[in-house]
């Protein structure tokens, strides 16, 4: 199915450890830069952003291995890479929202895990807004709270899988509302996203 203009902004991050979801999204200068969750990259290893150009018999996969992370948010588990040497102009770019707003329909974009296909599809699922809440600062090498109420996030009704994390989580305008992280540690079992506004904050530094 068509997943309107968000999936010509969606990318694939991998490292040798592991692989999330990324999107395209304007920097300050030319270049590419790419949002991500942390947890994904946050390994000191070697960066690759892939994304699925073309359908059906002509689809093919372009790669980018000349990448570095420009700026991290652990607290917010939230990441941003620039690729290097290649303009921004080329791409798609998902456009940020203003703020979130609770009840408000949105789509959760991410490539669902498989062992089997290297490479899963991208995939959308519909749910809305629960609520705005403060996530915990969480440090997940050591499995325990840091700060409560220190991260502005939303608790959404997609069902997060780990494939998501790093991706976006969009308005029926398509605009970038939160980042997807797996699940929500404070409220448990729920799916949560980071709110943009963490997004924007990092952006500006």
């Amino acid at each position: 199915g068509s997943h309107g203009g968000v999936a010509d902004s969606m990318v694939r991050v991998s490292t040798p450890s592991g692989t999330g979801a990324g999107f395209l999204i304007d920097g300050p200068d030319e270049m590419v830069y790419v949002a991500t969750a942390n947890h994904v990259v946050d390994r000191g290893e070697r960066i690759l952003i892939e994304r699925d150009v073309g359908s059906g018999k002509r689809a093919y996969v372009e790669a980018f291995p000349e990448t570095e992370l420009v700026a991290t948010d652990p607290d917010a588990d939230l990441a941003i890479i620039r690729i290097k040497n290649v303009e921004a102009s080329r791409f798609a770019r998902l456009r940020l929202a203003a703020e979130p707003v609770k009840d408000e329909k949105i789509l959760s974009y991410g490539y669902p895990g498989s062992n089997l296909a290297k490479h899963a599809g991208l995939v959308s699922k519909d749910g809305k807004i629960l609520s705005l809440v403060s996530f915990p600062a969480y440090d997940e090498r050591y499995a325990r709270v840091l700060r409560e109420n220190a991260v502005d996030g939303l608790l959404i009704s997609t069902d997060i899988e780990p494939g998501f994390s790093g991706g976006p989580t969009t308005n029926d305008a398509g605009e970038v509302v939160g980042v997807n992280v797996t699940k929500d540690r404070a409220h448990v079992g729920q799916n949560g996203a980071v709110s943009v506004t963490a997004l924007r904050s990092l952006l500006a530094t």
